[in-house]
């Protein structure tokens, strides 16, 4: 057991940093150096509160998926 308590506000601390101006950077970094094109299936192991897969989706299209694990 982590010890962790998963709560609304532990949530909204968890977005609000994922949200920041360095971590949208190296989301936007990470995005660039994976190059994905349309119809790529993704596989994000340990995805945090989903901003990363949500890019990655819309960068593959519906022909594409991302897997989240």
């Amino acid at each position: 057991m982590s010890g962790l308590e998963f709560t609304d506000a532990a949530a909204k601390r968890l977005e609000k940093l994922y949200l920041t101006k360095d971590v949208i950077a190296q989301r936007s970094e990470t995005l660039r150096q994976l190059a994905l094109v349309k119809g790529e299936h993704v596989l994000d192991i340990g995805s945090g509160p989903g901003f990363l897969c949500e890019s990655i989706a819309a960068l593959v299209g519906p022909e594409g998926a991302v897997v989240v694990h």
